[in-house]
């Protein structure tokens, strides 16, 4: 596996997009392909290290595992529209890892279904039912038991 950093011209092109809304110093490009020889983004960091190589930095780092044609250019038109794709999943990364550092918690309304919150809602959501003591008259209750409890994540 072959690993670098952005160049010059990929950062150009994505912060035509994104602007300063990513890490560009904390992402990587390698040459691995996921399922389905497709590209895909892992994230690392110093507690989470489901990248094949170790990260010696204690911050989240962005893996866009573009294949060989990418590893090259991701900036080549062939590849573009992946490399963009890619780069969204980070700046939703980014944005969680960021959430993370300031506390986690996210506002949500108790009573909306489900699969409408996000990873975040859903966390907060669970964090203020045990806060509040795990109580089994909590609203928050009826999504411990027919989510969390059962594996539901949707």
């Amino acid at each position: 596996m072959r690993a670098r950093f952005l160049r010059q011209a990929e950062r150009v092109f994505a912060k035509r997009i994104f602007g300063k809304t990513i890490p560009f110093d904390d992402i990587l490009v390698t040459d691995l392909l996921g399922l389905g020889n497709e590209p895909f983004t892992a994230v690392s960091g110093p507690s989470n290290t489901p990248l094949p190589f170790v990260v010696p930095v204690p911050r989240a780092i962005f893996a866009l595992n573009m294949g060989s044609q990418g590893f090259e250019n991701c900036v080549a038109p062939a590849v573009m529209a992946c490399y963009v794709r890619e780069l969204a999943r980070v700046w939703q990364g980014a944005a969680c890892v960021e959430r993370s550092r300031q506390g986690g918690h996210v506002d949500y309304r108790v009573g909306e279904p489900w699969g409408t919150y996000d990873v975040d809602q859903k966390a907060s959501l669970v964090e203020d039912w045990v806060r509040g003591g795990m109580r089994s008259d909590d609203p928050r209750m009826a999504y411990i038991s027919a989510h969390i409890r059962r594996g539901n994540r949707m």
